[in-house]
């Protein structure tokens, strides 16, 4: 789905040929969200109306089942677009984008955002969905959830709704808490039943695996302890809701805690239409030091933070929540194939105290009587695959500049690239 993502989200003139080109060559098949045809037939018209009522996805025209792009003619848009405009109920053409190919033809990419697209959308008087491998009539259950949702907000504009601006669950005083997550679809059957115990055991092994984990272990290893934890169950567990805890227990020096917190979370009501379960990750980390006076002339022991071990754990974090054995977990525990996971938006940071007087502020400056800062509510570029590592790195630094610039500091974007140099001289 990360790939899928960027090109649903991504400005219309991001879309080239070479981007299309590795999309069809990573794709081992098509899927729920992805669709090759060779040229126009009625069977486009009838993906659209099944990708609009499901999850969304891509529809690529010019690129045959075997993923050899043939290219049509521009005029196939205008097939498209007027078969659309003839077929569906209400009336609704989706985004048909041409992308020029090396051999003078074009693909016809076809974007079918579930946040624009009204639902059910129906053709020829039936609502059709996606299922592996084809397109089918939407049976009683789920053209009700439909036509429930058709009074509310579009799907993903909810989803982000939900995440951003929400900040970590924290007891007792901290340093620093942050938050990231995604809200995936639910599949009616999941809507009925409490969350699989095997399956929450899966996620936390599979947590354990990744480079959540190892970016905790990291930090704990800059601050002179060795640690081997692992994410298990902890707090307030119940039918549908999990949490998984990993922690570094209290040791003197400058870290005091570290820990992790991993939310699994299905509405309280049984059945209910439009379900979704949310997933989020909570890291909180606290020391021992006090932050800096500003009444007094010279710094405390604070500022402890140091911008790479900041940049270190923020990659680690988003490098495992979309990692594949991470989505293949939360895709079993919502009823989901893999494809229709979501990757993170939205970040939270948060902080006890002002932010200035937690990062190390080599090669900072504070701006004069700048505003207190606790924090910041980010949101990552839409076109951004986490999945790709220089992609991602690009991301945590403009979030890291955007923390940085709202504290009142200047010199981030510097000091950033002398990480990018040298990182071994902090």
């Amino acid at each position: 789905m990360a790939a899928i993502a960027t090109i649903l989200q991504c400005p219309p003139d991001d879309i080239t040929f070479a981007r299309i080109s590795q999309l069809v060559q990573d794709s081992v098949s098509e899927s729920l969200v992805l669709e090759f045809k060779e040229q126009y037939t009625k069977r486009v018209v009838e993906s659209v109306a099944a990708m609009a009522n499901s999850y969304g996805g891509v529809i690529l025209v010019g690129v045959t089942d075997d993923r050899k792009i043939v290219g049509v003619d521009e005029r196939e848009k205008v097939r498209i677009a007027d078969a659309c405009w003839k077929s569906f109920e209400p009336v609704w053409v989706p985004e048909i984008i041409d992308v020029a190919t090396d051999s003078g033809k074009y693909i016809q990419v076809i974007r079918v955002d579930t946040a624009t697209c009204p639902r059910p959308l129906l053709r020829n008087g039936a609502a059709h969905v996606r299922i592996p491998g084809a397109n089918a009539y939407a049976d009683r259950a789920h053209l009700a959830r439909l036509l429930q949702e058709g009074s509310q907000s579009p799907v993903s504009s909810r989803r982000l709704e939900s995440l951003t601006g929400s900040a970590p669950a924290t007891s007792g005083t901290y340093d620093f808490a942050l938050r990231t997550g995604m809200v995936i679809p639910l599949a009616d059957p999941e809507s009925w039943r409490p969350l699989s115990e095997r399956k929450v055991d899966d996620l936390a092994s599979s947590l354990d695996e990744s480079s959540i984990a190892r970016a905790l272990e990291q930090w704990c290893g800059h601050n002179g302890a060795t640690v081997s934890s692992s994410f298990r169950r902890a707090g307030l567990n119940r039918a549908r809701r999990a949490q998984l805890e990993w922690s570094m227990p209290p040791a003197s020096g400058s870290l005091k805690e570290i820990r992790a917190v991993a939310r699994v979370v299905l509405p309280q009501e049984y059945g209910q239409p439009l379900s979704d379960l949310t997933f989020t990750l909570d890291v909180i980390g606290s020391s021992d030091l006090e932050f800096y006076d500003e009444s007094n002339s010279e710094p405390a022991t604070g500022n402890w933070l140091k911008i790479s071990w900041l940049r270190e754990l923020l990659d680690g974090v988003l490098e495992g929540i979309t990692s594949p054995t991470v989505v293949a977990s939360l895709a079993s525990l919502a009823g989901v194939v893999p494809e229709v996971v979501p990757q993170p938006r939205t970040l939270s940071l948060k902080s006890d105290g002002n932010i200035a007087n937690l990062l190390d502020l080599s090669g900072l400056v504070r701006i004069s009587d700048n505003d207190f800062s606790s924090g910041a509510d980010l949101v990552a570029d839409p076109s951004t695959n986490f999945e790709i590592t220089e992609q991602r790195h690009q991301q945590v630094d403009y979030w890291i500049t955007q923390i940085s610039a709202d504290a009142g500091l200047i010199g981030m974007e510097g000091r950033l690239e002398q990480l990018q140099r040298s990182p071994q001289n902090e």
